[in-house]
């Protein structure tokens, strides 16, 4: 972490996973999604504590997991209506891939199994 200067703090917040995902939920769309590369709280802080950093708080904050995979149905939504208008040219197909895998993430989150996480650390002095 080069570029932060000494005693110099980065938050970080990111959809994480308390158990493996699926191998559907590991391709392109998923990614895109902001799903597909998701790490558990504890693979995050091994990659900052690798860099040197300092963990000062990290936090399950479960609950925006719903609120995160709304925001990710509206822009679903605005694809789907920009498609019907010819405004995008994709195949239908991969809307219907789309709302397959916000639905199963969905269920992931409701179960515990998708979360999201805020932590913070410090590189020192």
């Amino acid at each position: 972490m080069d570029l932060l200067d000494p005693r110099g703090r980065i938050g970080l917040t990111d959809v994480t996973v308390s158990d493996p995902l699926s191998p559907d939920l590991r391709g392109v769309l998923a990614t895109a999604g902001c799903v597909g590369g998701a790490l558990s709280m504890q693979g995050y802080c091994d990659l900052l504590e690798g860099e040197g950093m300092v963990l000062e708080h990290v936090e399950d904050c479960r609950d925006v997991a719903e609120s995160f995979l709304g925001g990710v149905s509206k822009r679903l939504v605005m694809a789907e209506i920009a498609f019907g208008l010819g405004k995008l040219s994709f195949s239908e197909g991969l809307l219907a891939e789309g709302r397959r895998i916000l639905g199963v993430a969905r269920e992931l989150a409701a179960s515990g199994v998708l979360v999201y996480g805020m932590i913070v650390a410090r590189k020192p002095a």
